[in-house]
């Protein structure tokens, strides 16, 4: 609906993907949490920290889901859930 100027209001749209940001931020706290409890759980057993062969996979699965820069959004989680 546009305002007395004529222009568009994005307010409730805007407060939407502010809530959906949110949701975010809290599913990637969560999936952090529990990357590094297996990262944990994996050096303790004397495996590598990382398992570049699951990552292969999950990258694979965001680029075929959001296409190319999936695989870039996958990357930079990745990053984050390394520590």
């Amino acid at each position: 609906m546009p305002d007395q100027q004529g222009t568009p209001d994005f307010r409730t749209d805007r407060a939407r993907i502010d809530q959906l940001d949110e949701s975010i931020i809290a599913l990637l706290r969560q999936r952090l949490e529990i990357s590094r409890s297996i990262q944990q759980r994996r050096t303790k057993t004397g495996g590598p920290r990382i398992a570049e062969g699951r990552e292969e996979i999950v990258i694979g699965h965001y680029r075929e889901a959001l296409g190319g820069t999936g695989g870039a959004l996958a990357e930079t989680l990745l990053r984050l859930c390394r520590g």
